[in-house]
Protein backbone atom coordinates (compact mmCIF):
# COMPACT_ATOMS: atom_id res chain seq x y z
CA UNK A 1 0.00 0.00 0.00
CA UNK A 2 1.03 3.87 0.14
CA UNK A 3 1.11 5.84 3.42
CA UNK A 4 -0.40 8.64 2.29
CA UNK A 5 2.80 11.18 2.97
CA UNK A 6 2.67 14.40 1.33
CA UNK A 7 6.02 12.50 -0.46
CA UNK A 8 4.22 8.78 -0.19
CA UNK A 9 5.72 5.56 0.49
CA UNK A 10 5.43 2.00 -0.76
CA UNK A 11 4.64 0.16 2.26
CA UNK A 12 4.69 -3.70 2.34
CA UNK A 13 3.67 -5.72 5.69
CA UNK A 14 4.39 -8.96 7.07
CA UNK A 15 1.37 -11.11 5.67
CA UNK A 16 1.91 -14.34 8.19
CA UNK A 17 3.92 -14.31 11.63
CA UNK A 18 6.58 -12.13 11.64
CA UNK A 19 9.76 -13.41 11.10
CA UNK A 20 11.59 -14.08 14.60
CA UNK A 21 14.31 -11.69 15.01
CA UNK A 22 12.74 -9.30 13.07
CA UNK A 23 13.55 -5.59 14.39
CA UNK A 24 11.41 -2.37 13.61
CA UNK A 25 12.41 -0.60 10.73
CA UNK A 26 13.59 2.82 12.09
CA UNK A 27 10.77 5.25 11.67
CA UNK A 28 8.32 2.48 10.68
CA UNK A 29 5.10 3.03 12.91
CA UNK A 30 4.77 -1.13 13.48
CA UNK A 31 7.38 -3.68 13.51
CA UNK A 32 4.88 -5.31 10.84
CA UNK A 33 5.93 -3.56 8.28
CA UNK A 34 8.45 -5.09 6.28
CA UNK A 35 9.68 -2.29 4.04
CA UNK A 36 9.01 1.14 2.96
CA UNK A 37 10.52 2.96 0.13
CA UNK A 38 9.44 6.54 -0.78
CA UNK A 39 7.76 6.49 -4.32
CA UNK A 40 9.72 9.91 -5.70
CA UNK A 41 9.94 8.53 -9.58
CA UNK A 42 13.87 8.75 -9.72
CA UNK A 43 13.46 12.76 -8.26
CA UNK A 44 15.28 12.24 -4.99
CA UNK A 45 14.48 16.30 -4.66
CA UNK A 46 10.82 15.66 -5.18
CA UNK A 47 8.65 16.91 -2.28
CA UNK A 48 5.06 15.95 -2.99
CA UNK A 49 3.73 12.64 -4.54
CA UNK A 50 0.48 11.29 -4.49
CA UNK A 51 -1.37 8.32 -5.87
CA UNK A 52 -5.25 7.97 -5.60
CA UNK A 53 -4.97 4.11 -6.80
CA UNK A 54 -4.13 0.64 -5.67
CA UNK A 55 -0.94 -0.50 -6.49
CA UNK A 56 -0.87 -3.05 -9.08
CA UNK A 57 0.94 -6.31 -8.14
CA UNK A 58 2.50 -9.24 -9.89
CA UNK A 59 5.06 -11.88 -8.20
CA UNK A 60 7.60 -9.27 -5.92
CA UNK A 61 6.43 -6.71 -7.96
CA UNK A 62 4.98 -3.58 -7.23
CA UNK A 63 3.55 -0.75 -9.36
CA UNK A 64 2.58 3.10 -8.23
CA UNK A 65 1.75 6.43 -10.60
CA UNK A 66 2.12 9.32 -9.05
CA UNK A 67 -1.33 11.45 -9.37
CA UNK A 68 0.15 14.72 -7.79
CA UNK A 69 -1.01 17.80 -10.29
CA UNK A 70 2.15 19.62 -11.68
CA UNK A 71 -0.08 22.64 -11.46
CA UNK A 72 -3.31 23.59 -9.88
CA UNK A 73 -6.42 26.21 -11.08
CA UNK A 74 -5.36 29.56 -9.62
CA UNK A 75 -8.82 29.96 -8.46
CA UNK A 76 -8.62 26.80 -6.49
CA UNK A 77 -5.00 26.70 -4.62
CA UNK A 78 -6.84 27.88 -1.52
CA UNK A 79 -9.19 24.84 -1.64
CA UNK A 80 -8.34 21.52 -0.50
CA UNK A 81 -10.85 19.56 -2.26
CA UNK A 82 -10.44 21.31 -5.42
CA UNK A 83 -7.20 19.05 -5.98
CA UNK A 84 -9.52 15.94 -7.07
CA UNK A 85 -11.17 18.25 -9.64
CA UNK A 86 -7.64 18.73 -10.78
CA UNK A 87 -7.03 14.84 -10.53
CA UNK A 88 -10.38 13.76 -11.85
CA UNK A 89 -10.92 15.95 -14.69
CA UNK A 90 -8.29 18.09 -15.54
CA UNK A 91 -5.21 15.53 -15.28
CA UNK A 92 -5.10 15.03 -18.78
CA UNK A 93 -4.40 18.23 -19.81
CA UNK A 94 -0.58 19.46 -20.53
CA UNK A 95 -1.06 22.23 -17.62
CA UNK A 96 -1.86 19.73 -14.75
CA UNK A 97 -0.92 16.67 -15.96
CA UNK A 98 1.28 14.45 -13.24
CA UNK A 99 3.76 11.85 -14.58
CA UNK A 100 5.85 9.43 -13.27
CA UNK A 101 5.74 5.30 -13.04
CA UNK A 102 7.86 3.45 -10.54
CA UNK A 103 8.20 -0.44 -10.28
CA UNK A 104 9.41 -1.88 -6.82
CA UNK A 105 10.34 -5.43 -6.06
CA UNK A 106 10.78 -7.18 -2.96
CA UNK A 107 13.89 -9.86 -2.83
CA UNK A 108 12.53 -12.68 -0.37
CA UNK A 109 15.97 -13.45 0.27
CA UNK A 110 17.61 -10.13 1.41
CA UNK A 111 14.03 -9.16 2.98
CA UNK A 112 14.40 -5.28 1.08
CA UNK A 113 12.38 -3.63 -0.97
CA UNK A 114 13.90 -1.97 -3.23
CA UNK A 115 13.05 0.42 -6.76
CA UNK A 116 13.42 -1.87 -10.19
CA UNK A 117 12.82 0.64 -12.73
CA UNK A 118 11.13 4.67 -13.19
CA UNK A 119 9.28 5.79 -16.12
CA UNK A 120 9.11 9.51 -15.39
CA UNK A 121 7.67 10.42 -18.80
CA UNK A 122 4.62 8.03 -18.29
CA UNK A 123 1.66 9.86 -17.64
CA UNK A 124 -2.06 8.00 -15.36
CA UNK A 125 -4.01 10.78 -14.16
CA UNK A 126 -6.38 8.75 -12.40
CA UNK A 127 -6.36 5.02 -13.80
CA UNK A 128 -5.98 2.01 -11.94
CA UNK A 129 -3.00 0.41 -13.65
CA UNK A 130 -3.82 -3.28 -14.66
CA UNK A 131 -0.46 -5.68 -15.08
CA UNK A 132 -0.96 -8.71 -17.42
CA UNK A 133 1.63 -11.27 -16.59
CA UNK A 134 0.91 -13.03 -19.93
CA UNK A 135 2.34 -10.30 -22.07
CA UNK A 136 4.72 -9.17 -19.96
CA UNK A 137 3.21 -5.43 -19.88
CA UNK A 138 1.16 -3.09 -16.82
CA UNK A 139 -1.38 -0.86 -19.33
CA UNK A 140 -2.77 2.63 -17.97
CA UNK A 141 -4.91 4.61 -19.27
CA UNK A 142 -2.73 7.79 -19.66
CA UNK A 143 -2.41 11.32 -21.67
CA UNK A 144 -0.60 12.19 -24.19
CA UNK A 145 -0.92 15.82 -25.85
CA UNK A 146 -4.18 16.97 -24.31
CA UNK A 147 -5.70 13.39 -25.25
CA UNK A 148 -6.39 10.34 -23.52
CA UNK A 149 -4.02 7.05 -24.66
CA UNK A 150 -3.78 3.46 -23.88
CA UNK A 151 -0.09 3.19 -22.87
CA UNK A 152 1.72 -0.33 -22.70
CA UNK A 153 4.66 -0.29 -20.48
CA UNK A 154 7.46 -3.44 -20.38
CA UNK A 155 7.07 -4.80 -16.55
CA UNK A 156 10.34 -6.04 -16.92
CA UNK A 157 12.36 -2.92 -17.79
CA UNK A 158 9.67 0.38 -17.37
CA UNK A 159 9.74 1.08 -21.04
CA UNK A 160 6.73 2.42 -22.83
CA UNK A 161 6.27 0.08 -25.48
CA UNK A 162 3.31 1.54 -27.57
CA UNK A 163 0.63 4.24 -26.66
CA UNK A 164 -2.64 4.29 -28.60
CA UNK A 165 -4.68 7.54 -28.68
CA UNK A 166 -8.26 7.30 -27.80
CA UNK A 167 -9.59 11.24 -27.69
CA UNK A 168 -10.33 13.70 -25.59
CA UNK A 169 -12.15 14.34 -22.17
CA UNK A 170 -14.97 11.63 -22.92
CA UNK A 171 -12.50 9.22 -22.37
CA UNK A 172 -11.18 10.02 -19.17
CA UNK A 173 -10.50 6.32 -16.85
CA UNK A 174 -11.88 8.43 -14.16
CA UNK A 175 -10.70 6.28 -11.83
CA UNK A 176 -11.42 2.69 -12.98
CA UNK A 177 -8.88 0.27 -14.39
CA UNK A 178 -8.27 -1.51 -18.23
CA UNK A 179 -8.81 -5.09 -18.81
CA UNK A 180 -7.69 -7.41 -21.24
CA UNK A 181 -9.03 -10.25 -22.21
CA UNK A 182 -7.96 -14.42 -23.31
CA UNK A 183 -7.88 -13.05 -27.00
CA UNK A 184 -6.21 -9.98 -26.14
CA UNK A 185 -9.06 -7.30 -26.41
CA UNK A 186 -8.40 -4.61 -24.25
CA UNK A 187 -11.87 -3.03 -22.12
CA UNK A 188 -11.16 0.53 -21.32
CA UNK A 189 -14.06 2.34 -19.05
CA UNK A 190 -14.45 6.06 -19.27
CA UNK A 191 -16.77 9.05 -18.30
CA UNK A 192 -19.75 7.67 -20.70
CA UNK A 193 -19.18 4.24 -21.00
CA UNK A 194 -17.24 1.71 -22.31
CA UNK A 195 -15.00 1.21 -25.30
CA UNK A 196 -13.64 -2.18 -26.37
CA UNK A 197 -9.96 -2.25 -28.60
CA UNK A 198 -9.11 -5.06 -31.26
CA UNK A 199 -5.94 -5.89 -31.56
CA UNK A 200 -4.90 -5.93 -34.95
CA UNK A 201 -3.45 -9.08 -36.00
Amino acid sequence: MTDGDKLMNVVAFWRDEIPAGWKQIPGAPSRRIAAQQPANFGDLNLQAAQSEQSIATAGYGMFVVNNEPRNMPQDTLDDPQSKLLAIGYLSYLAPYQPRGGQKFEWDPMTKTLESAWVNAEISSPNCVPFVSTGSNMVYVSGARDNQWTLEGIDWSTGKSVFHYTLGGARFNSFYSQPAIDSNGRVMVSALYGSLRLQPVR
